[in-house]
């Protein structure tokens, strides 16, 4: 049983060698990425949350269009749930994000949709990113965290 087990750990020992001499390291991909910062800002008393996505995308990713959206839900007095969207695009390709392969900040107004104020607290916050290139080639992000509200 050892002969058996140390004939297949030399053999494995010079294949996988001769196996990995030949492979050539790949070329990172260059990614699209988007996180929300550590905090919001309370707008017009808690009508809505400004909080801002920082976001990287390839160099002319964004040349037929990008899709930005954001949710905030969170808990205020008497168990009640403050909850709202808020979203940007643009399908011009002319716009208002800058792919460059750098981080960048875009802020985003989410407005309370269930008639109750956002307050100074934590929530959770949930993304979508979409860009797409010339080819209407489109990469997706789902991203979320557990935000601060500040006023």
């Amino acid at each position: 049983m050892r002969r058996v087990l140390f004939r297949s750990l030399l053999v494995l020992t010079t294949i996988v060698p001769l196996g990995t001499a030949a492979a050539v390291p790949a070329m990172a991909q260059p990614t699209v990425t988007a996180q929300f910062g550590q905090s919001a800002t309370l707008i017009a008393k808690g009508v809505g949350v400004q909080v801002g996505v920082v976001y990287t995308c390839p160099a002319g990713s964004d040349a037929s269009g990008f899709s930005m959206s954001t949710s905030i839900n969170e808990r205020v007095s008497g168990g009640r749930i403050a909850q709202g969207t808020g979203s940007t695009s643009n399908t011009t390709g002319t716009g208002v994000i800058v792919c460059d392969e750098t981080a960048h900040t875009l802020p985003i107004t989410v407005l309370a949709a269930t008639g109750i104020a956002f307050r100074k607290g934590t929530a959770l916050a949930n993304g979508f990113f979409q860009v797409c290139d010339a080819n209407f080639s489109c990469t997706n992000v789902n991203f979320s965290a557990i935000i601060r509200i500040k006023r």
